[in-house]
């Protein structure tokens, strides 16, 4: 093989193994950088799930008191009206019977019929006992109807919180599903160039092999023209076209 042709193949050679250390070099670059970015990208998904988790749960601790107290609520007033058994019904009465401020308000009614019975002379007669007992079924329904009612504020606290912790968890799973698609989105954004680097530092050997040859050759055909055409010589012992 002649000098020049020689020369361009070790050209080449050279040229392809700088490009092969290189696009190594470059690619173990590329998916050092390409695992940071991961690392990076998980690090920064673990703590917005963190202050998503901390804030619902902030915010439930707020919530759960209210819920509580509306449900205790709820379920009193359920027994109150019957709803839930006609024996935890009279459980509920006979709590209210004798709960001592029950009674104090229950005997000071009592007292005042008694005193203007015998002060007019009636103490035992038939109307004083009927006023006596209209004003027990009387104060009974009043203490029976304000106690229910004083179920409906905490109640309506209740079913508030319950409606706005419902809401929350919608908004959480919504920002956790965000959250998560935002991170499948970038680690596969990250995948793909990463992928489409190695590639291409993979072809960059190929592509430098590929143009010093292309050089090599459009140089040796140069240097062949700049020589000029070669005389043909015939082969000795060649004796022209044989006659038969």
């Amino acid at each position: 093989m002649d000098p020049l042709s020689l020369a361009l193949l070790g050209g080449s050679a050279i040229s392809t193994l700088g490009g092969m250390w290189g696009s190594g070099k470059a690619r173990r670059d590329m998916e050092q950088a390409a695992a940071q970015a991961r690392a990076a990208q998980a690090q920064g998904f673990e703590q917005g799930r963190n202050a998503l988790t901390a804030g619902r749960d902030s915010a439930m601790g707020y919530y759960n008191p209210l819920i509580q107290s509306g449900d205790t609520a709820r379920a009193a007033y359920e027994t109150s009206i019957g709803l839930r058994g006609r024996e935890a019904q009279q459980g509920w009465n006979d709590d209210m019977i004798r709960d001592p401020g029950y009674q104090s308000g229950l005997d000071q009614g009592r007292r005042q019929i008694d005193a203007s019975a015998f002060s007019r002379g009636m103490g035992m007669s038939g109307a004083t006992l009927k006023a006596l007992q209209r004003q027990g079924y009387n104060y009974l329904t009043d203490a029976t109807q304000a106690r229910r009612a004083a179920y409906s504020p905490l109640m309506q606290q209740g079913q508030g919180a319950s409606d706005a912790a419902a809401r929350m968890q919608y908004g959480y799973g919504g920002d956790m599903s965000r959250l998560y698609t935002g991170q499948g989105e970038d680690a596969a954004n990250s995948y793909l160039a990463a992928g489409q680097m190695r590639a291409q530092s993979r072809m960059q050997p190929i592509n430098a092999l590929t143009q010093s040859l292309n050089s090599g050759m459009q140089a040796y055909g140069y240097g062949m023209g700049r020589q000029g055409p070669q005389q043909y010589q015939q082969p000795q012992g060649w004796g022209g076209v044989p006659s038969w």
